[in-house]
């Protein structure tokens, strides 16, 4: 659509991929393996527009990252990024079935907590015959509450737009059922949409 892009990762392997899959399709896109938190190779005010899918709650410098972002952000510039729903996803998060309506009911708990740790998981759809070879993703979590994640943009000069917290549709449910029990429970992300003034 004529944009220029550029794409950042702190992986150089999923930047190879990247690179790869340009060359496939050429789309100019620009790929740099680079952290959030330290755009020092990108001048103040170079982008129009910056997006993070589910990476920030990942980090261990949240603050330093969120200050990046603005800088490098033009006026009006937008940012929208997803984490993992702060109120939801702590390391007390679990299921629990077989209450008076038969709905998993969202347990959650440790949401002030600050104690760093690994969440250990697997997609729930790997089929049965290799669950027990595929090895788990072991991911480094880093706690925040939502006040800290949005107060820190409201610090870093940023004014918010829109809050999201998508859940899954009626159909979506009934073609995925294991699907039901977010649409009814809790959300799994938290959308964000601001704007540096």
């Amino acid at each position: 659509m004529g944009a220029n892009m550029t794409g950042i990762d702190i992986s150089s392997r999923l930047i190879e991929h990247a690179r790869q899959a340009e060359q496939k399709e050429l789309l100019s896109i620009r790929y740099e393996v680079v952290s959030f938190a330290n755009l020092t190779i990108f001048s103040n005010d170079s982008f129009d527009t910056a997006v993070s899918t589910m990476a920030l709650m990942d980090s261990p410098d949240y603050e330093k990252a969120i200050a990046e972002i603005y800088r490098v952000l033009r006026k009006q510039g937008d940012f929208f990024f997803s984490i993992s729903h702060p109120c939801f996803m702590t390391e007390g998060f679990g299921w629990v079935t077989g209450g008076r309506e038969s709905k998993p009911a969202l347990t959650v708990s440790g949401y002030f907590s600050k104690k760093q740790w690994i969440e250990r998981w697997q997609f729930s759809r790997v089929p049965e015959e290799i669950r027990k070879d595929t090895p788990l993703f072991a991911i480094p979590r880093f706690p925040r509450t939502l006040s800290e994640y949005i107060n820190t943009l409201i610090q870093a000069g940023f004014v918010l737009k829109q809050l999201g917290e998508p859940r899954p549709s009626a159909s979506e449910c009934h073609k995925y059922p294991y699907l039901q029990k977010w649409r009814d429970a809790g959300a799994l992300f938290l959308h964000i949409h601001c704007v540096k003034p």
